[in-house]
Formats: structure tokens, sequence, C-alpha cells
């Protein structure tokens, strides 16, 4: 449960990263994808 908390907690923070650069939404996927590495 706790992993999980921290992965949402990952992906809030890519997504909070200001639009400044167009390759937001990579950083958005890179994220979600580092997510996925923590679930067992």
């Amino acid at each position: 449960m706790k992993k999980l908390i921290i992965g949402l907690l990952l992906i809030v923070g890519f997504a909070g990263i200001p639009s400044l650069e167009p390759d937001t939404l990579n950083r958005f996927n890179t994220g979600r994808l580092q997510v996925m590495n923590y679930m067992p």
C-alpha cells in the first residue's frame, strides 16, 4: 500500500511539472513507467 501511495505521489509530481517544454507528456509517461517498475 505504501508503494502505491509513493507511486501516486510520483505521478502527481511528474504531472505537476509546468509545461515549459513540449515533452511534458513524455515526462508524465516516464514517471508512470518508473512507478510500474516499483511494483513487485
